[in-house]
């Protein structure tokens, strides 16, 4: 049967995945590792990566996007928002952002998360807390859920992000 054979090949490239990103991005729950340790190197890396998060988040609060896609994001990014097809190019993504921020309000978000690294590649997972509702819909309500970002360093040297695919944590605190 097609369907069968077709599904059993999702499900090995499925865990293949995932074996593959527990080996490399260390899986692991709980709180992040204790970095005090890493060598300077890692350390300047990680700070590099971390500037560029709050770049976002101080870029999503001011609704001020352009200049942080400019320096911060890959030019064939691929971004997997929750409900929507799949978007690639930054130039795409740009229009996409445009269109969302002018339908919805978005607010005081909050990132918390982990990045692991692995040569050119850094793996980021976080939860976020935001502010967020249709603009025509009244007053926006707190969400909760869950990203990934995979960060690539290209040959000048800096970060930039390469995939993002997020999704919130059921109905927002508002709905329950």
């Amino acid at each position: 049967m097609r369907t069968r054979k077709y599904w059993s090949r999702a499900r090995l490239c499925l865990g293949l995945v995932v074996v593959s990103l527990a080996a490399v991005g260390g899986c692991r729950s709980g709180p992040a590792p204790d970095r005090s340790n890493d060598a300077p190197e890692t350390r300047k890396e990680l700070g590099a990566i971390g500037r560029l998060r709050q770049g976002f988040i101080n870029a999503v609060n001011s609704h001020t996007l352009d200049g942080w896609l400019a320096s911060s994001v890959s030019d064939g990014i691929v971004m997997m928002p929750p409900d929507q097809p799949t978007i690639v190019t930054r130039e795409d993504v740009r229009g996409w952002l445009k269109a969302f921020l002018e339908q919805h309000a978005v607010e005081d978000l909050s990132l918390t998360s982990s990045t692991d690294l692995a040569g050119e590649w850094a793996f980021e997972r976080g939860v976020y807390m935001v502010k967020f509702g249709r603009k025509d819909a009244g007053s926006p309500s707190l969400q909760r859920g869950k990203y990934v970002v995979i960060w690539q360093r290209p040959s000048d040297g800096s970060w930039k992000a390469a995939y993002v695919i997020w999704n919130r944590d059921g109905a927002s605190v508002k709905d329950r």
